[in-house]
């Protein structure tokens, strides 16, 4: 391995892998790159370096104190450095533009927990080990921008149903026995990928075949979509609507006939049962499959330029719980997810704070992210563009949360 000797103040660039760096009796800098056009690990540093800095394709980083060793961790569980470190000390760390402090204690009450920035990211104790990232993909059918949006509609409505109710000036149980339906919140529903699948399969034939049932042309129910497209279900259900114009669709038509599709189908305005909004409240159902498609549908011989839905819900046997959620810039300062607002690629780190069991994934195109996980209590962390967010001690039993972070 490599040895620098830095002078008094210098900055240093690391440029390769398995260094040690030793400071001096200044404020020594290092600019470390971790991605393109190299990847740094390896690194040990000794001394009074007190500013690192990172310039990074992901800003997510992992700390961990054991003994006098202050270690950063890659997601991927790499070690990427390593400082000795006094009793009380506090480092200034800095990615893609933002500083933060990184505080520990050797010892009192705060030993062996680390903070960044005041936010709690790991309360190892000294010398334990740092489990290796398990990276979790996301659905290969990722919902689009208006299928999220429709989620959050969903999830919203599942969350605060009398809320919901009387958003559209209901009353929770109109058109049904009293009490058929409860306040009590719903778990919120985690995008399934066969059910996406079989979701827009199903809205897309409906447009181009010119019908609108639940059993399509060939005689095929939904269970037996749902099957074909190969969700194994322990409970089913669906729900089909759609909006349409003889006028041009505009980009922000579809999104306001999406928001239209949602409230016809909670309303549920002249259909018997109200089964459309039984199935968005059902709460054993855990996920659910959006099809929108837009096209022309041609209906008592009159063509409308259209935007179709397909919501099929479902539960598998022995499902574990997700943790599920959107990130998004809240442009339009309504307090909630807009289309165009989700942030991809952003990374959320999941750590078991009893078997320090780590997992790595990324946000979504349109914003959305999800993971299954077993019963446990979790610290959860996102990055993204220079900012970070924490979630400590989030218990996870068996239905699904949702964790939301606002840019």
């Amino acid at each position: 391995m490599a040895r620098v000797l830095l002078d008094n103040a210098e900055t240093f660039n690391v440029t390769n892998d398995n260094l040690t760096v030793i400071g001096n009796s200044g404020t020594e800098t290092l600019i470390m790159f971790d991605g393109a056009p190299f990847f740094v690990n390896g690194i040990s540093l000794n001394q009074t370096i007190e500013q690192i800095q990172w310039s990074a394709a992901s800003s997510s980083y992992q700390f961990q104190q054991s003994g006098n060793v202050l270690k950063v961790y890659l997601p991927s569980g790499e070690l990427l450095a390593s400082m000795p470190v006094g009793s009380g000390n506090s480092l200034n760390f800095t990615f893609n533009d933002t500083s933060l402090a990184v505080n520990f204690a050797l010892t009192g009450s705060n030993a062996g927990k680390i903070t960044v920035g005041g936010q709690a990211v790991s309360t190892l104790a000294g010398g334990a080990t740092l489990g290796v990232t398990t990276p979790i993909v996301q659905p290969s059918h990722q919902p689009t921008a208006q299928e999220q949006y429709m989620l959050e509609l969903l999830n919203r409505a599942r969350l605060d149903p009398t809320g919901e109710a009387n958003l559209f000036a209901i009353d929770l149980n109109e058109g049904l026995a009293a009490g058929t339906l409860s306040n009590t919140a719903r778990q919120p529903l985690a995008f399934n990928n066969n059910l996406t699948a079989a979701a827009r399969d199903h809205s897309q034939d409906m447009l181009a075949q010119d019908f609108f049932a639940h059993t399509n042309l060939a005689g095929q129910s939904p269970f037996q979509r749902m099957t074909e497209a190969g969700y194994t279900f322990s409970t089913a259900g669906e729900n089909i609507a759609y909006a349409g114009t003889t006028a041009t669709l505009a980009q922000t038509t579809i999104n306001n006939f999406v928001g239209n599709v949602h409230e016809d189908l909670f309303v549920d305005e002249g259909i018997v049962g109200r089964g459309h909004r039984l199935n968005m409240l059902e709460g054993d159902f855990k996920e659910v499959g959006i099809g929108i498609e837009v096209g022309v549908f041609t209906t008592n011989g009159n063509n409308y330029n259209s935007v179709m839905v397909t919501q099929n819900f479902g539960t598998q046997p022995n499902a574990q719980a997700f943790l599920l959620g959107v990130i998004y810039q809240d442009d339009d300062n309504n307090n909630a997810y807009s289309v165009g607002e989700g942030m991809g690629e952003v990374t959320i780190t999941v750590v078991n704070t009893t078997t320090a069991a780590t997992q790595t994934l990324y946000s979504m195109t349109a914003g959305g992210y999800q993971v299954a996980l077993a019963a446990g209590t979790y610290d959860i962390s996102y990055s993204a563009i220079g900012e970070s967010h924490f979630v400590d001690n989030l218990v996870i039993g068996v239905n699904n949360v949702k964790v939301d972070w606002i840019l």
